[in-house]
């Protein structure tokens, strides 16, 4: 029984990492389509707050990165 779980587990894992790529490569692929359909799928009034919304959680997580980054930098050297 734990062999089984043990195989079923793993089998999960191989199967999401096996997909990611693809996923990621699609997703890519068309993101200017994604783009336009997220923004005909928007309620006009929702579209220049939800523009702001992802501009400032864009801005903060690329300062979240870069942080990091200046932080593993530091302590590596």
């Amino acid at each position: 029984e734990r062999m089984i779980l043990s195989c079923k587990v793993l089998f999960d894992y191989a199967l999401v990492a096996a997909l990611i790529p693809f996923l990621v490569f699609y997703m890519v692929k068309d993101m200017n389509t994604m783009k336009r359909a997220a923004w005909y799928l928007t309620p006009p009034s929702f579209r220049k707050r939800g523009k702001a919304f992802v501009k400032a959680v864009d801005e903060s997580l690329g300062d979240y990165i870069r942080g990091q980054l200046l932080v593993c930098s530091l302590i590596g050297g």
